[in-house]
């Protein structure tokens, strides 16, 4: 109006300041409209429908197929409910939905003025739930056999796996659409920077709100491994234990209280391995006792009694997620969000073999290209693999009798990370672009940060 930015009521015509624009207009509509309070007829207690009970089936087994005490096969199955609803429940969150809690926003005022109801109402970010009384369930299994291979040595060789279901995710039902920004029709004439698009709460799909959070029941996560251990019990000096597992865990989302899932996109955008989730691991332990020089009796005392232990310890790096920023901050999507994002394109396979990797090139860049405008990107969350760790720590020790064996000195040398091989920790996996030129141009893209 007149050269100046206002807002305008559309029923009444009337001005007012810019920054009110997309506030609520006073004494007008509902501002808590969908939204039901406890009290409502035909609302549950508690939001949630009566739980039903939950049988939590065990069976177990164990067999001698030879009946010669040196073979076992073992197997069990379970079924184990989530009782509490730390990390899905959502109620101490929803205090803060309207109508209980406004919040007011106050502009060209003064604090004093503060305390007799100054202020404009703006959308707010409410939260849900589903209101199933569905559980979270987690279904574990396995089936095992141990064997006595001789030499005081046990091989246990085993299948595990762990099914968990109706997990909890969170969905931000009021999120913009894809492009939503880019349309004409929404295109703020006004604004002092060309193609400025009106503010997000005057284009959510639901208006008079902001984020709608729904805390929901849809998700799950899948494991499935082999474990394999060989103990030797301690004999003539030596003993030894070694545990391997490889395996693979996936899922929707690796912590509980903040998963989230599309709106618009696919699930599947956001499956794939978990966080945690590590191919190999490989622990070996060890005590072995130095055999003593009978040469003479001064090298002969000098050199018994002392004992060599250690530990060995190998596991496959954690999955990484390549995450693009411009360096012009750009808008390239036009809405969306959260895990509808933007990720990278992936032209080939960016991970390297194990001697291949080096500290300025922990995976191949020349894999990655950006996204631009409109382009979601085709990697998966997991596309790389973090620095994995191998790691020997090891102990030299004798204990001395002072006389009897109630007195003794011990002299002890431990050395953690004895071959002092480096443990990277962190790896930029962020790749900026100038979105002009489509150039990668950050110069620690694909490099180890830290160790």
């Amino acid at each position: 109006m007149n050269g100046v930015r206002v807002g305008r009521d559309s029923v009444t015509g009337q001005t007012v300041s810019a920054a009110l624009i997309s506030a609520f207009v006073p004494g007008t509509g509902n501002i808590a409209n969908g939204i039901v309070k406890q009290t409502d007829a035909g609302v549950p207690r508690g939001f949630l429908e009566a739980k039903k009970l939950l049988v939590m089936p065990r069976f177990g087994f164990a067999f001698d197929p030879f009946g010669d005490g040196k073979t076992a096969v073992r197997g069990g199955a379970g079924v184990f409910y989530q009782t509490e609803d730390d990390g899905f429940f959502v109620g101490q969150a929803m205090v803060t939905n309207p109508p209980y809690i406004l919040t007011a926003n106050a502009f060209n005022a003064n604090i004093s003025q503060l305390g007799i109801g100054l202020g404009s109402i703006f959308p707010a970010n409410v939260i849900g739930l589903d209101r199933s009384s569905t559980r979270p369930a987690t279904y574990n299994f396995s089936l095992g056999v141990q064997r006595d291979i001789g030499g005081k040595t046990i091989l246990d060789v085993k299948y595990v796996g762990s099914l968990s279901r109706h997990l909890g995710g969170r969905r931000n039902i009021n999120t913009i659409p894809f492009a939503t920004r880019f349309l004409p029709q929404n295109i703020d004439p006004t604004a002092s920077v060309a193609n400025t698009p009106f503010v997000d709460n005057l284009l959510r799909p639901y208006p008079g709100y902001g984020n709608i959070i729904m805390a929901e029941k849809n998700l799950s996560s899948n494991y499935h491994s082999l474990q394999a251990t060989m103990n030797r019990r301690f004999a003539r000096g030596f003993q030894f234990g070694v545990a391997y597992t490889y395996s693979k865990a996936m899922d929707y989302g690796s912590d509980e209280r903040a998963n989230t899932t599309p709106q618009y996109l696919s699930y599947g955008r956001i499956y794939g391995k978990s966080t945690f989730d590590q191919t190999h691991i490989l622990v070996a332990n060890w005590q072995y006792d130095i055999p003593a020089l009978n040469m003479s009796r001064g090298i002969t005392a000098a050199t018994k009694g002392w004992q060599l232990s250690g530990i060995g310890s190998f596991s496959s790096g954690i999955p990484l997620a390549i995450t693009q920023t411009t360096t012009t901050g750009a808008d390239l999507l036009g809405g969306g969000g959260g895990a509808d994002g933007q990720r990278v394109n992936l032209t080939c396979n960016p991970n390297q073999g194990h001697f291949d990797k080096t500290v300025d090139a922990f995976f191949n860049t020349a894999c990655i290209s950006f996204a631009g405008r409109g382009d979601i990107g085709n990697a998966p969350k997991d596309a790389v693999r973090g620095p994995g760790r191998s790691n020997f720590d090891m102990t030299l020790f004798r204990n001395f009798n002072l006389g009897s064996d109630q007195r003794t000195m011990t002299f002890r040398w431990e050395v953690y990370n004895i071959f002092n091989h480096t443990q990277f920790n962190s790896i930029d996996t962020i790749a900026r672009f100038n979105p002009a030129t489509g150039a990668q141009v950050n110069p620690t893209f694909g490099q180890a940060l830290g160790a």
